[in-house]
């Protein structure tokens, strides 16, 4: 009779703490990560394009280009790519959810579908593309190393990432990483300084509801970083031209976050971008400008490398940590555990 009075007890306290977890009130969280390049061109000083025929030391040309795009959904496995050496890249447009029902993202779109706020499932889901050239007459001109030759005027890059866990879910985690750098080597005919033209999309944001009784963090980031590296050594060597130091650029390495922990309110975040552009279109609008930078002068026959380095991350986490209320509970059930024992 004293065993099944301490079986009920214990019993009765692990039955209550299930269904304390159970009914516990969980977050969406959710994030926004986009970045793109539409009509990328490399100009002359004087506004004209690069040319492949008549601007560039015989044979001194070579493009290579580097990319992977993966996603991680608790629950599901995930998808990775990877394109070590390519001239164009193409993932497909990529999606895991735990219930089968993901958002429908366009593939290879400029401007891209902006997922804004909760989305009502658990899922991640990214896409990149990244063809065509950004010098003039360069099509059928190198062989690249995938055997791509067709390329037109005007380089398109689109890198978008998407993760979303709904009240459905726990605890577990989603993340994205879509990466991808593309080099030019070259050496000029004549010095000159060129100047790196586009227009960018590019958007964050990171969402948690009210009441996240377990403790989450959803973050978005993007980076977009030009280089160019004296590898002849005419201009001194090393890494003569940086955009990451330029103030203006700061609105494209940018990471935002929102973190959950019982508040009573919803947490959106746009990061800086808007801040800082002026736009003041707040969450759910893109950020897109055109840009021109002009590289410091390049000496003729001299080689160089000129590096395009583009990233677009979400990572969203949750950890279950039981509450105070599932916290007494369990003092409940020990008690009783140590009553029953004393009776014995």
């Amino acid at each position: 009779m004293k065993i099944t009075k301490f079986t009920t007890t214990t019993l009765l306290a692990s039955a209550m703490l299930g269904l304390s977890v159970a009914g516990s009130v969980q977050a969406d969280l959710f994030a926004t990560s986009v970045i793109t390049l539409d009509e990328l061109l490399f100009n002359k000083s004087d506004g004209s394009t690069l040319d492949f025929d008549t601007d560039f030391v015989d044979g001194t040309v070579t493009f290579t280009s580097s990319a992977d795009m993966d996603g991680v959904l608790t629950g599901t496995g995930g998808y990775s790519f990877a394109e070590p050496n390519g001239g164009d890249i193409d993932f497909p447009a990529s999606c895991l959810s735990t219930t089968g029902d993901c958002p429908v993202i366009a593939e290879n779109t400029i401007p891209p579908l902006i997922l804004s706020g909760p989305q009502g499932t658990d899922f991640v889901t990214s896409d990149q593309y990244q063809a065509d050239a950004p010098i003039a007459n360069l099509a059928n001109e190198v062989d690249f190393p995938d055997g791509s030759v067709d390329f037109g005027l005007g380089a398109d890059v689109v890198q978008v990432a998407y993760a979303n866990l709904s009240t459905t879910t726990a605890e577990g985690s989603a993340n994205v990483n879509n990466g991808f750098e593309a080099n030019w080597e070259f050496s000029l005919v004549g010095a000159d300084v060129i100047s790196i033209e586009a227009g960018i999309v590019t958007y964050l944001e990171a969402f948690a509801s009210a009441g996240e009784v377990f403790p989450g963090k959803a973050s978005a980031g993007t980076e977009f970083v030009i280089t160019i590296t004296d590898v002849g050594g005419a201009d001194g060597g090393g890494v003569i031209f940086d955009s990451s130091t330029l103030a203006a650029f700061d609105l494209l390495n940018e990471t935002t976050s929102a973190n959950a922990n019982d508040f009573p309110f919803d947490i959106q975040t746009c990061g800086n971008l808007f801040d800082i552009a002026g736009a003041g279109t707040g969450c759910g609008n893109a950020l897109s400008v055109a840009f021109s930078i002009d590289t410091p002068l390049l000496s003729a026959e001299n080689l160089y490398q000129l590096s395009i380095r583009s990233n677009a991350n979400v990572d969203i986490a949750r950890v279950m940590v039981p509450e105070p209320s599932i916290l007494a509970l369990l003092g409940l059930g020990f008690l009783g555990m140590f009553l029953s024992r004393r009776r014995a």
